[in-house]
């Protein structure tokens, strides 16, 4: 059993749903999870208490959250977990053509350069479109980049994109790692009492 933190930046809530998803797969698999929103982040984090730190942000307009890049910048100068996530979430990841994939890609790379970051395991998930939730304006622009992906354009309902089989998935790689590095500090440890 491990304690990790999770750390998400949301807009409309489906990153928040994503975090929660993933934090109870892990919970189910024996973890300890504490999850924060980085909009109102604790005083004090300790992130180097925790086995495992599981960033999460949403793309919007080209870019991820300022306070999450803020949180992950101060990961990367105080870095001391041995396993460090990331999860990326946008409309990009939606459509499973190469070239929107890599644009999603492009935005978790560009995110993870600007933090100084580098991460153990990274996921790109396809968000929500939440036309019920936006004003006039970014209802517009958001009908016309769905209708250049060919994507639901209907401004009366929401859409959601996200495989929940590949959150799942993430979280479980996650544990696995954290599984493989146990065994190997187990290992070690058995290793130095011989000695």
């Amino acid at each position: 059993m491990s304690d990790i933190l999770v750390i998400f930046a949301s807009v409309e809530g489906q990153t928040r749903r994503i975090a929660d998803a993933v934090a109870e797969r892990l919970r189910s698999r024996g973890h300890r999870v504490a999850v924060i929103d980085a909009t109102r982040p604790p005083r004090s984090m300790p992130v180097g208490r925790y086995a495992a730190v599981i960033l999460g942000g949403s793309v919007h307009y080209g870019r991820h959250p300022r306070r999450l890049l803020a949180i992950a910048r101060r990961i990367a100068r105080e870095r001391q977990q041995p396993l460090l996530a990331f999860f990326s979430v946008s409309g990009a990841a939606a459509d499973g053509s190469d070239a929107s994939r890599g644009t999603a890609r492009r935005y978790a790379d560009s995110f993870l350069t600007a933090a100084g970051l580098s991460v153990d395991e990274m996921a790109l998930f396809a968000g929500a479109v939440r036309f019920t939730l936006y004003g006039p304006v970014k209802r517009w622009v958001m009908r016309r980049i769905q209708a250049g992906r060919g994507g639901d354009t209907d401004t009366s309902r929401d859409y959601e994109y996200t495989d929940w089989d590949a959150v799942r998935g993430f979280a479980d790689d996650i544990a696995e790692r954290l599984a493989g590095e146990r065994s190997e500090q187990d290992v070690e440890a058995q290793e130095d009492r011989q000695e």
